[in-house]
C-alpha cells in the first residue's frame, strides 16, 4: 500500500524561506517522528537502504513565487501545499498516527508558522496498480511526464551525475525502488536491457535548475516536460506501472529531500510547452 499525504496550509505570518524547501519538509517529517519514536526515525535515516518515503516541497497554490534577495517571500493569509509519501505499508499506520497526533491545526516549516487548512490523502495498493496497468491495453506508445522539481541520476561507473532524462536511468531507478517495497518484482537486468533498446525520448521541453537542499549542499537537475516513446510491447505494461508509482516515490537522487517530483500526464496529445511548475 502506498500513501501520499498533502497538507494544504495558510501562512500565519509574512516572512522568508529558501527558494527550494524540500529539506525543510523532510526535517519536519523526521523531527516529528523522532520525538515520538527515535528508533523509527533512525530506520528512516538509514543511508544504506532505499528509503521508504518521499517528499513534496512547499509550493504556492494558484499564484507564482515572489522572490526577494534570493529568498522566497511567504505572504500571510496565502495558501500553500506540501506533502510526503509512504511506500512501506508496514510503516504507514505508525507514521500517520505520529504525524496526525502532533498536527493540532498549526505547524512550523523552517522559521514560519502555518495553519493546516486541509489534509489530503491518496492511497493505492501496489496490487491494485499492477492489476489495473498490466491487464490494460495501452494504445498510446508515448508516456509523458512533468518533472516538477529537478531530477538527477548517478551511475556507479561514473564520477559525475547525469542531468538528462535518459530512459534507462529513469525507469531502472523506479524499478529498484518498486522492487524494494513490492512482493511482485520486475526482472531488473532484463528490464534494463529492454528499456535501453526500446524506449527513447520522443519530445521534451526541459531546463536545468540548481537548488540548495540544505547544509550548504547544492544540486543541479532538469525539470519540465518529457515524452518517452515505446517501440516494443514486452515491458510496456510495467512502464505504466512504474510511471504511476513515480507519483508516489519521486525519482532519482535525493528524492527524500523533494527532488524528482513527477506528474504523469495522461491523455496528452501534444507537447506541454508551459513553463515548469513553480516548486
Amino acid at each position: 500500500m502506498m500513501l501520499k499525504v498533502e497538507f494544504d496550509v495558510v501562512s500565519l505570518v509574512t516572512g522568508y524561506l529558501p527558494m527550494f524547501t524540500g529539506h525543510l519538509v523532510q526535517g519536519l517529517f523526521l523531527h516529528t517522528i523522532e520525538k515520538e519514536d527515535p528508533n523509527l526515525s533512525k530506520q528512516l535515516h538509514d543511508v544504506n537502504a532505499i528509503r521508504p518515503y518521499a517528499v513534496i516541497p512547499l509550493h504556492p497554490m494558484g499564484f507564482k513565487k515572489r522572490l526577494k534577495s534570493g529568498m522566497w517571500e511567504i505572504e500571510a493569509g496565502k495558501s500553500y501545499r506540501f506533502g510526503f509519501s509512504i511506500l512501506d505499508e508496514r510503516l504507514e499506520k505508525t507514521i500517520m498516527d505520529i504525524l496526525l497526533s502532533v498536527v493540532d491545526g498549526n505547524l512550523k516549516l523552517g522559521v514560519l508558522d502555518f495553519h493546516v487548512h486541509q489534509i489530503n490523502f491518496n492511497k493505492l495498493s501496489m496490487e491494485e496498480l499492477l492489476r489495473e496497468e498490466l491487464k490494460k491495453k495501452h494504445d498510446d506508445n508515448i508516456i509523458r511526464f512533468k518533472f516538477l522539481t529537478p531530477a538527477q541520476f548517478k551511475e556507479k561507473a561514473k564520477n559525475y551525475p547525469t542531468i538528462l532524462p535518459v530512459p534507462r536511468l529513469v525507469f531502472t531507478n523506479l524499478a529498484r525502488i518498486w522492487n524494494t517495497f513490492s512482493e511482485v518484482r520486475v526482472y531488473l537486468e532484463d528490464f534494463k536491457e529492454w528499456v535501453e533498446k526500446n524506449v527513447y525520448v520522443r519530445e521534451y521541453k526541459i531546463v536545468t535548475k540548481e537548488v540548495d537542499i540544505g547544509k550548504a549542499e547544492k544540486i543541479v537537475g532538469f525539470k519540465g516536460h518529457v515524452g518517452f516513446l515505446i517501440k516494443d510491447e514486452k515491458y510496456k505494461g510495467w512502464l505504466y506501472v512504474l510511471s504511476r508509482f513515480a507519483e508516489f516515490s519521486n525519482v532519482g537522487v535525493k528524492r527524500t529531500r523533494g527532488l524528482g517530483v513527477v506528474r504523469l500526464l495522461r491523455y496528452l496529445r501534444k507537447l506541454d510547452i508551459s513553463s515548469p511548475h513553480n516548486y
